[in-house]
């Protein structure tokens, strides 16, 4: 595999236009001990020489020379504090001077070195490989200064020896140029280590920005901070978060047929001025479409998009190249204006981006609609002026004696019903008698009081109300009257109680989200400490819900999950008399939860776990489609497992995939050994990253025998992992890892690139139409644009550059891959057929058999799954199975690969049955190139030796 250890300067360079404080500052903290070191070393190496050496001249002019260097490094590194933020200019300067540095350590070499003087060699050679390995030490974070430090210095001591031309010096040079490769990979790795975690870093520091914009945000709301200053805070925050996009907030007008400027503040002026008052309408540029059809529109070109015909070159002129709308509605749907993102260039939304798009016209429909309500309620306010807010007199006796008609309005009471009566006729019961003793006392004691009312109109319906009672004195300080005014707030505690629940629902299935999971599982823990009693959190996932979705299309999905919601609700409705119910939470997809506090009784748990099993493997009724679908369940004890809520989430989750893999549609208790395999898992994976690098795989080879001539002419490839601490490691154990984390392609690659090398020494050596098989992942068939851009090379056509023929390679694939609707895989299938390369389908049998994949794909081999084989037995349903498998291949031209073969009566039973080919422990265990080489030989010996 080609190994690139020289960086790409350019991009280094590129990466450094927004340059990042953490690796300003990393530099700026590994110069000062490099230059100390560094001013150390020289002195050293100057009295080193001049013990040995008698010209001391140029050991002096070295010196002073290097001393300034450092002097002019030790000043610059010194500026770095002086700036109030990190700039290119420091940088630059910062590389410029190491570059420098390394050239003055360089001109050791030719000033310096002695010509067959072993031992002033290597002082000179340790010196500078010592410094090479402080500065690969101190500056892997910026791989220009590392290697503009390594290269000069290196080279001009390798260029030295081999101009020596001992062969001491040729061989320190050979050593030196080792070291060099090892530094460069070394510098490599830990620099990508370091940038990963500068990313993790900023992603973090990304995500907690995001949160307290949208705290701010909420907290302008609250303070009813006007609508321009919230939107436009929006637009910068998402800005703020993607600095390559652009954001525009449109009003649709009091009309609804016309667009008006929001907030823009990243557009020009004169596109602002332009778009303001766009009428709506379908075709309408993205923001007139959206704001017309209440639905999100994407433009990935402008310039070809045929809604913008009339504007692009408006767009080109501001320079933009996509727009993306979604529009902006209210509580009740109502569209308020378009929320826009726009690019420079022409750009395609992934799912990522619709996410951040969704809530921050969400977010902005909020303001907008609270704005408006805001609006509302300052209009009460000067209708209260012109007496048309409800006002209430009461006299001293607190009996009311006059009323306007706004109350009458508001209350449903004409001024002859409510005259003469006590305020008391109002109340709704939702104040306690301590509300009502609190109030009088403040209207006592300062005259005045204010705040919210739950009260009761005449029908019955009871409403909110903010009211501000005053109090008339008398001359003599008596109370003459007490004047109420009351606004309706009804709308706006709704809204805000709309606010609440969108902040702690699920706005699909109405059930508690994950925030409000996450809480209401604090709190649980406490009440079940508490009560000392344990509590169990189950941990729900849908299986095959993603096929739902593919298949019926994401409206359907949506349907499963509110009836998914609604079935596991009623699982544990009847279940308060063994266990406080918290609540059943969706934290997301297709994953549930159900919070099981204060048990009675341990024995409901698994009760709870078979309901919630057998209700969701009902059929769902999706319109006028049925689904079918199942749970895997995960559970975890408190405190049992853990006291920690996020390790009981984390325990709760691991049994989930603990049952997943036994087969789904089941339920699994958290145990220790799940944690240790999960952590066993983990170092395999971080183990596996270093497999290839450091040769630790190798191949078996199984022979595949022609059972009518008892011929070898062909073999299974097995990869066998030879982990250095562990042991031999089989492929069940890390093969699913690699393909999760991707390193299946480069293995695939590996194992492909081996087995050719083994094939074109058989056919040469043992068999002119030699065959190795070769086990293919489905995740190396689905990166095709990985393979045509050669990053991994394509098989067929490196097989014509070996001239060797697509007969000596096949293919073995799962029945699963078949079903796979991905056009890349048929392609890469039908790219394998014309090159001659042979398809074997593995485990036949036992997947999603299909005759219509069978005659679609060009297949030339069945392998009878060895779970068939291995009970076979005359008259058995195996056997029945076996030769029907054998007579369907051969009516459609297909050889058959019988697999496990243990005994003389499957060998025999299979012959009979006309079986091609067998494989298995009877004929050869997996064994290594040579020890199949002798097989072979010995085998067709024999074969030989019985026909003559």
């Amino acid at each position: 595999m080609k190994m690139n250890f020289f960086p790409d300067f350019t991009s280094e360079w590129s990466e450094f236009i927004d340059i990042n404080a953490d690796i300003t500052s990393r530099l700026y903290r590994e110069s000062t001990v490099s230059n100390l070191v560094g001013f150390i070393l020289a002195i050293l190496l100057a009295v080193a020489l001049l013990q040995i050496n008698k010209q001391s001249t140029s050991i002096y002019v070295w010196l002073g020379v290097m001393t300034l260097t450092y002097l002019a490094r030790t000043k610059l590194t010194a500026s770095y504090k002086k700036k109030v933020s990190p700039d290119l200019s420091w940088l630059y300067r910062f590389r410029f001077s190491v570059f420098i540095t390394s050239l003055v350590w360089s001109s050791v070499c030719f000033l310096l070195f002695r010509s067959h003087d072993i031992v002033n060699q290597a002082i000179i050679s340790f010196t500078l490989t010592g410094l090479c390995t402080g500065a690969a030490m101190s500056y892997p974070i910026d791989l220009v200064v590392l290697f503009g430090f390594l290269f000069p210095v290196i080279l001009s001591l390798l260029i030295r020896l081999l101009i020596e031309g001992t062969p001491t010096s040729i061989a320190m040079s050979l050593m030196l140029l080792l070291y060099l490769i090892f530094v460069v990979a070394s510098g490599r790795r830990t620099h990508k280590a370091l940038h990963e975690k500068i990313d993790l870093a900023a992603t973090s520091l990304l995500s907690e920005e995001r949160e307290k914009a949208n705290y701010i945000i909420m907290e302008m709301l609250a303070k009813k901070t006007p609508l321009s200053q919230i939107l436009e805070m929006i637009v910068r925050n998402l800005e703020k978060q993607n600095k390559e996009i652009l954001c525009s907030i449109l009003l649709l007008d009091r009309e609804g047929k016309h667009l008006q400027h929001g907030a823009a503040p990243s557009l020009p002026d004169f596109y602002n001025n332009a778009i303001n008052g766009l009428a709506i309408g379908d075709g309408v540029g993205s923001c007139g479409t959206t704001s017309y059809s209440g639905k999100r529109v994407i433009v990935e070109d402008i310039q070809t998009h045929p809604y913008w015909s009339e504007f692009k070159e408006l767009a080109a002129k501001a320079n933009l190249a996509a727009c993306w709308s979604e529009p902006i509605k209210d509580s009740n749907g109502k569209i308020l204006g378009s929320f826009a993102i726009y690019h420079r260039k022409p750009i395609c939304p992934s799912e990522k981006d619709i996410q951040t798009i969704v809530p921050n016209a969400n977010l902005a429909g909020i303001a907008i609609e609270l704005a408006h309500l805001n609006q509302e309620l300052k209009l009460a306010a000067m209708l209260y002026q012109n007496s048309n807010e409800s006002v209430m007199v009461t006299d001293a006796n607190n009996l009311i004696v006059a009323v306007n008609p706004a109350f009458t309005e508001a209350t449903g009471y004409c001024a002859e019903e409510a005259i003469g009566r006590d305020p008391k006729m109002l109340r709704s019961g939702r104040h306690d008698e301590l509300f009502y003793q609190e109030l009088w006392q403040q209207i006592n004691a300062l005259g005045n009081w204010q705040g919210e009312f739950w009260n009761s109109r005449k029908n019955g319906e009871i409403y909110a109300e903010w009211v501000r009672i005053n109090t008339i004195f008398n001359n003599d300080g008596s109370v003459l009257n007490r004047v109420s005014h009351a606004v309706d707030i009804t709308k706006k505690k709704e809204f805000e109680d709309t606010i609440w629940k969108q902040a702690n629902f699920d706005a699909l299935t109405g059930l508690p989200n994950r925030h409000m999971f996450h809480d209401r599982l604090l709190q649980e823990i406490k009440k079940t400490h508490r009560a000392d009693l344990p509590l169990a959190l189950m941990f729900i996932d849908l299986d095959n819900f993603k096929e739902v979705n593919d298949a019926l299309g994401h409206y359907m999905g949506d349907l499963l999950l509110k009836e998914a919601g609604r079935r596991l609700v009623s699982c544990v409705r009847d279940s308060d008399t063994v266990a406080h119910i918290n609540a059943v939470a969706r934290i997301g997809g297709d994953e549930f939860t159900i919070v099981l506090g204060e048990l009675k009784d341990t024995d409901c748990i698994e009760l709870i776990a078979q309901r919630v099993l057998n209700q969701l493997s009902d059929p769902f009724y999706l319109n006028e489609e049925i689904a079918y679908v199942s749970a895997s369940v995960g559970i975890t004890l408190y405190p049992t497992d853990s006291t920690n809520a996020e390790t009981l989430i984390k325990n709760a989750d691991l049994a989930m995939y603990a049952a997943k893999k036994q087969g789904r549609n089941q339920f699994c208790f958290f145990n220790e050994s799940m944690q240790l395999t999960a952590q066993n898992r983990m170092r395999l994976t971080k183990d596996l990253r270093e497999a290839l690098e450091k040769q630790q795989f190798h191949l078996v080879y199984q022979p595949i025998v022609d059972l009518a001539t008892r011929k070898i002419s062909k073999a299974e490839a097995l990869i066998r992992w030879q982990h250095p601490t562990i042991g031999l490691i089989g492929p069940v154990e890390f093969i699913s890892i690699a393909e999760d984390t991707g390193i299946i392609l480069e293995i695939g690659n590996w194992v492909f690139q081996e087995v050719v090398g083994q094939v074109t020494q058989w056919r040469e050596s043992l068999d002119p139409d030699f065959q190795i098989s070769i086990n293919k992942s489905p995740a190396e068939f689905l990166n095709l644009n990985a393979n045509k851009e050669n990053k991994y090379q394509n098989w067929a056509m490196y097989m014509q550059k070996l001239n060797l023929p697509g007969q000596s390679i096949a293919i073995e694939i799962t029945e699963g891959l078949l079903l796979d609707s991905n056009s890349s895989i048929h392609s890469q299938l039908k790219e394998f057929g014309e090159a001659g390369i042979q398809i074997s389908l593995d485990d036949f049998g036992t997947g999603y058999s299909s005759l219509s994949y069978l005659k679609k794909f060009d297949i030339d081999y069945i392998k009878i799954d060895q779970s068939f084989v291995q009970n076979l037995e005359t008259q058995s349903d195996d056997m029945a199975l076996c030769e029907a498998i054998i007579v369907m291949a051969h009516k459609l031209n297909m050889k058959v690969v019988a697999e496990g073969i243990e005994t003389q009566l499957q060998l025999d039973l299979l012959q009979g049955a006309g079986c091609d080919f067998g494989q298995g422990y009877f004929f050869s265990k997996p064994i290594s190139v040579e020890e199949l080489e002798n097989l072979v030989g010995q085998h067709n010996t024999t074969l030989h030796a019985k026909s003559s």
